[in-house]
């Protein structure tokens, strides 16, 4: 929710920085499985919560509407491909 949601001034949640995970385990799965595909679901999601709730508010797993966002992506991909 980085952009869309708010903390107050004394929050650590306004110190924390995103960090390059998806392109780590692109990197890893290219190296490892080179005919792997590799769906950063990061875009996806992130548009998404713009306008939904796709995490439960309590959690950092997704919900029903997280999943199906993730399962549109994933579907998109394998279309395409």
């Amino acid at each position: 929710y980085q952009g869309i949601a708010t903390f107050p001034p004394d929050s650590v949640c306004r110190t924390w920085k995103l960090n390059d995970l998806p392109q780590r385990i692109q990197r890893l799965i290219a190296d490892v499985a080179p005919d792997a595909a590799f769906v950063n679901l990061t875009p996806a999601l992130r548009s998404a919560a713009k306008t939904k709730v796709v995490y439960f508010r309590d959690d950092s797993h997704w919900n029903a509407e997280g999943h199906r966002v993730a399962a549109e992506a994933i579907a998109a991909e394998l279309t395409a491909r």
